[in-house]
């Protein structure tokens, strides 16, 4: 079974999209974790790119914590059509104008205590139950988000608690970032004393009421002192992607914090320490499944290369020129055999050789811009990737066609089991990255 991780709010947002990017680059195993995305504002750009990105298991589609019309006011959410004066009074003691006025399907504007109070009156009929299956399927669960915004700080406690009811035996870990950006220059909604107001309480309840139900948790914050590369983000604009290395942490804490051998005790707060004073050395010391992070990097360059032979004007060429449009095949070569492949696994499927080999190639295409994607997030991180003279031989033709000639063969007698263009491709990016030999890192 996969682990369910269930992303909060903003921050959990681009907890998710870190996972996926590590995923994309091997560095965290595909089918280790389903996603189940919970935010207000699912229309932000943010959002967008991790739902483009669609790696991960569920992290293409975004869930708002509650079911609410466009243009809906807290007020109206709260308060029924025929409200006592008795509930009009407690609310207005409770909650300011400006809140009341709230228009919740944009979002929670940094106030918890908005979203605390929506989640219980309606979120546990309207959209907890649909997170059952996945909570009573899965391994083990991992949550993650922050205590700082609006949506992760006012329902998360209330998350864990249903959780851990819904499955008291399974074990449950919690991910959680404090105050990571500065909003100086933003808009009086929500300023950097909101993120220090909510992270304070959040923590305090946190540490006294959420963190004893899980079997572990980790908090990632700035240090005090912190270098250039840790410090405090700056949103370019709101509702955009801010990179920052927590999100990298944090996605090294989803995958790593549910390994961590079993001690019998339950309810422990992890921190991460960072001493390197370059972030450069964070690719050889950060290390997913004993293997560093600049070795995944590498693979999938390694891989990224290759993939770029095959789908050039001149490997398609090459391919076509042997196809002779799946026809009439001509010599031995690896588009011999990928000829074989696609024709047996296309004939049971009754698709069209073209159509099928043409699915493949964008795939492969998919797969270079998705690798681009990660290490040009990765290396605005930690900086420039290091070099690997492995991936600098895949730049070669020759070496390029030798690696397909090796691994193409052994697809020729699959055919016993019907394998989609996505499939076959996937199987083919798998067994190419088994080739790379990683010297260097």
């Amino acid at each position: 079974m996969s682990n369910l991780f269930i992303a909060v709010g903003g921050t959990g947002q681009h907890i998710a999209l870190a996972c996926s990017r590590l995923m994309r680059l091997g560095a965290i195993p595909r089918d280790s974790m389903d996603a189940i995305i919970i935010d207000a504002d699912n229309g932000q750009d943010l959002s967008k790119v991790l739902i483009d990105f669609r790696y991960m298991k569920g992290s293409n589609v975004i869930s708002p914590p509650l079911i609410v019309r466009n243009d809906a006011r807290f007020r109206e959410i709260f308060l029924n059509n025929s409200p006592s004066q008795a509930e009009t009074d407690i609310f207005n003691c409770l909650f300011s104008e400006a809140e009341a006025d709230k228009d919740l399907s944009k979002g929670m504007y940094g106030r918890p205590s908005v979203a605390a109070t929506v989640f219980a009156n309606t979120g546990n009929s309207n959209q907890l139950g649909e997170l059952l299956p996945g909570i009573q399927n899965a391994d083990k669960i991992i949550i993650a988000g922050s205590f700082i915004g609006g949506t992760g700080a006012g329902i998360t406690h209330q998350l864990v608690k249903f959780v851990k009811d819904s499955a008291p035996k399974k074990e449950v870990y919690g991910v959680f970032l404090q105050p990571w950006l500065s909003l100086t220059g933003g808009n009086d909604e929500v300023t950097n004393t909101t993120l220090l107001r909510n992270m304070c309480h959040g923590m305090e309840y946190f540490t006294q009421h959420t963190a004893p139900q899980f079997t572990r948790s980790v908090l990632l914050g700035v240090p005090g002192e912190a270098e250039p590369w840790l410090a405090l983000a700056q949103p370019e604009r709101p509702g955009s992607e801010v990179p920052h290395v927590l999100h990298l942490i944090a996605g090294y804490s989803c995958d790593s914090l549910p390994r961590l051998a079993a001690d019998g005790q339950t309810g422990q707060i992890y921190a991460f320490g960072v001493d390197e004073k370059d972030s450069g050395l964070f690719y050889r010391s950060l290390e997913f499944s004993g293997k560093s992070i600049l070795h995944w990097v590498h693979q999938s360059q390694y891989v990224q290369k290759l993939l770029k032979h095959l789908t050039s004007d001149k490997g398609l060429d090459n391919i076509n020129a042997n196809f002779g449009g799946f026809g009439f095949l001509r010599g031995r070569n690896f588009t011999t055999d990928l000829g074989d492949t696609i024709k047996a696994h296309s004939k049971k499927l009754n698709k069209a050789p073209k159509d099928y080999f043409s699915t493949m190639i964008d795939s492969f295409k998919d797969s270079i811009n998705k690798i681009e994607q990660s290490t040009t997030w990765l290396s605005g991180l930690l900086g420039p990737i290091p070099a690997n003279p492995n991936v600098v031989e895949a730049n070669e033709w020759d070496h390029a066609t030798k690696m397909f000639e090796k691994f193409m063969s052994h697809f020729t007698a699959a055919d016993n089991h019907v394998l989609g263009p996505e499939n076959l491709a996937q199987e083919i990016e798998t067994k190419l990255r088994g080739a790379f030999q990683g010297g260097g890192n």
